[in-house]
């Protein structure tokens, strides 16, 4: 796959980021060979703007989006980086941004992990900036009680065979992903 089109692909995962965690991705998974900082961000840059002219992206104030509303704040921001984290370390997941969930909920992630032996894990990830104990608590309630999750979860991946999933918050994320992925 080209470059634009690995970056035209992880931007529509993302939905919303900056040209920086663009060329951040790129360098650390190996895609290209450019040195971090404001030169790999203008190489972004150039690659990006013909497909701004076209409409296919959005560029706004200091960041790119792709079918969404979403500003590129804090919370944005910290969701963009944990996908970015989940895609570098298990780069065969599939990652969903910020979903609407018929129960009623929007799920800030929902991520089917793949490890390098192919198992695979469905993970609800809340990114946590300034949400309460009850907020969450409420959230994990409305999905623990969600009689059609399973097979939402399913039909959202397109896999049959997701037995499962688990809610986690972001900050834990890292170590519910060391402690998980070992009993894989």
């Amino acid at each position: 796959m080209d470059l634009i089109n690995v970056i035209l692909s992880l931007l529509n995962v993302l939905k919303v980021a900056d040209a920086f965690v663009i060329s951040d991705y790129l360098i650390k998974t190996g895609k290209v060979k450019w040195q971090p900082g404001h030169s790999a961000r203008v190489q972004v840059d150039k690659l990006l703007r013909p497909h701004v002219l076209t409409g296919k992206i959005e560029k706004c104030r200091g960041y790119y989006r792709v079918d969404s509303k979403s500003t590129y704040q804090p919370h944005s921001k910290l969701i963009t980086q944990t996908i970015l984290n989940i895609l570098t370390a298990y780069p065969q997941s599939i990652v969903k941004r910020e979903v609407e969930v018929p129960c009623g909920l929007r799920s800030d992630i929902i991520a089917l992990i793949v490890t390098k032996g192919g198992d695979a894990i469905c993970v609800i990830i809340e990114v946590i900036l300034q949400e309460t104990p009850e907020y969450l608590e409420s959230k994990l309630n409305k999905w623990n009680s969600y009689e059609d999750a399973l097979p939402f979860l399913r039909e959202l991946f397109h896999q049959p065979q997701i037995p499962c999933y688990t809610f986690v918050k972001h900050t834990e994320l890292l170590t519910f992903l060391t402690e998980e992925i070992c009993e894989l």
